[in-house]
């Protein structure tokens, strides 16, 4: 995944009606395994509102699903700026 050290700023979304019809979410969702990509996405966020707004690498980890799948999904999600590096 990232390296060990890394942690990533997840906005929490205002409500669950902005968060569904955002342009950033319904691309996640849309793309070639997007489904399992919107379940990680989902998970982050929910940790991320009893972290201050981070997950790090071992939360990543700790989600409970696969390891290429995550990598992948959290790459996508930079790329769509639905999440930021804060460190590294």
């Amino acid at each position: 995944m990232q390296d060990s050290s890394s942690v990533l700023r997840i906005p929490v979304p205002d409500d669950a009606e902005t968060l569904f019809r955002s342009e950033r979410f319904n691309r996640l969702r849309h793309i070639a395994g997007g489904e399992t990509f919107t379940v990680i996405y989902l998970k982050m966020v929910l940790k991320a509102m009893s972290s201050g707004g981070t997950v790090t690498e071992e939360d990543l980890e700790n989600l409970g699903e696969g390891r290429d799948d995550v990598s992948f999904a959290v790459m996508v999600m930079l790329s769509l700026g639905m999440i930021e590096r804060v460190s590294a």
